[in-house]
């Protein structure tokens, strides 16, 4: 992990949820900082990209992750079997990459206008399909590893002007790095902060209309069980 990994983990290192869902979960870092700094009942490592889910199942497996399971769906399945399910959700969605730069990593058409817009229209997707999944009263965390303000900022407030029942919250403890660049609470770590290659975070708190969604109980559902039975046996 990047030291910036931690900065965008930040906001949640005062929570503690019983359920947490990683949607982008490979190689793994953010799985595993969830497991070890949060200690839910039930973590579920996903990732869409059946290519990299290798790399996930062998991290989760060499930390060791107490009670963990790793899926391979997409975020729009996940908000089709987990409505309003968990109390935390982490999206470090696909971005264009631009830190990789710094660490000295290919890191392809980061800066072309394309790249960006591509990965924009991702991200407004898997969040807009992610935020499915959480439940009423609870968190998402939105990270990158990019500088591009129209995958961060813009993202952040796309999301806020068309889902009205959610906010971002205020973490007092980075306001060093609150960001310029909107009046909502984001936060940026640039590689001359000198710690890491820097990275975009942000947290949401979700309401959700009680009456439209159909809670599912991921630690308890009988048909979960499969599931389950994998997690404990490790």
């Amino acid at each position: 992990l990047d030291a910036s990994s931690i900065f965008m983990f930040a906001p949640l290192l005062n929570s503690s949820p019983s359920t947490v869902l990683d949607v982008c979960g490979a190689p793994g870092g953010k799985s595993a900082l969830a497991s070890t700094l949060l200690r839910p009942e039930l973590l579920i490592a996903n990732e869409a990209i059946k290519g990299r889910c290798q790399s996930l199942i062998s991290n989760v497996s060499r930390c060791k992750l107490q009670n963990t399971a790793v899926t391979n769906l997409s975020s729009s399945l996940l908000a089709n079997l987990f409505p309003a399910s968990f109390d935390t959700v982490i999206v470090d969605a696909p971005c264009s990459g631009q830190a990789l730069i710094t660490r000295g990593e290919d890191a392809p058409g980061a800066l072309h206008p394309a790249t960006i817009n591509k990965c924009a229209n991702r991200q407004r997707k898997v969040l807009a399909e992610s935020l499915q999944t959480v439940r009423d009263e609870g968190t998402l965390l939105y990270c990158t590893c990019t500088y591009s303000i129209k995958e961060n900022e813009k993202v952040v407030e796309w999301l806020l002007k068309n889902y009205p029942l959610i906010e971002t919250r205020e973490i007092p403890a980075l306001s060093n790095f609150q960001s310029p660049y909107t009046k909502h609470h984001c936060y940026r770590l640039f590689p001359g902060d000198g710690f890491g290659s820097g990275g975009f975070t942000t947290l949401f708190d979700v309401r959700t209309d009680s009456g439209q969604n159909n809670p599912f109980d991921v630690l308890s559902q009988e048909s979960f069980k499969p599931l389950w039975s994998s997690v404990t046996s490790g």
